[in-house]
């Protein structure tokens, strides 16, 4: 079932608002055994520029950059291409790709898109729906490490101190 590119609008907005809560402390939680919490922001941005610069390819009729090696060697090198980033930078890279993959949303029905090197390929809306679903786990992978950490202040998280609530402009209880 097709989510489609609202979804994907999304979660890029609720990735980029979430790194940018996040303090220096809670960037290097450890997220995954190999990543921390900035490096999954990294490698995010790597394959969403690499989904905008292959539909980009596609729609103009030119041939494809598409990632080689072994998935685990590829997320890798994706990690490792952005380490200099930091999170400023990064957001703007997913917002910019973000808003060349809506660019091509255009792309002729039966448009098929590579996505690594030896993997089959997607439709469009195939695309996006596997990129909405990689966003939206590492999203929650995030913030379940970061507020399972002991260690950190999530204050930072939530605005609100305990108890309050914000005004919605609805009458009743909240």
């Amino acid at each position: 079932m097709a989510v489609g590119p609202e979804r994907l609008a999304w979660e890029v907005g609720e990735l980029a608002c979430l790194f940018k809560l996040l303090g220096e402390d809670q960037l290097r939680i450890r997220v995954y055994p190999e990543w921390d919490a900035l490096d999954v922001l990294r490698h995010v941005v790597w394959w969403h520029e690499s989904f905008a610069a292959i539909a980009k390819a596609a729609a103009g009729g030119d041939k494809p950059v598409v990632p080689r090696g072994a998935l685990h060697e590829v997320n890798a090198q994706s990690v490792a291409d952005l380490k200099q980033a930091g999170v400023t930078a990064l957001i703007r890279r997913l917002n910019a790709a973000q808003r060349q993959v809506e660019a091509c949303a255009a792309l002729p029905a039966g448009t098929m898109l590579d996505y690594r090197r030896g993997s089959r390929r997607y439709s469009y809306p195939e695309r996006i729906d596997v990129s909405v679903g990689e966003m939206g786990e590492h999203r929650r992978d995030v913030l379940k490490a970061v507020l399972s950490d002991r260690s950190g202040d999530v204050a930072s998280l939530c605005p609100l101190g305990p108890g309050q609530r914000r005004d919605t402009g609805r009458a009743g209880p909240h």
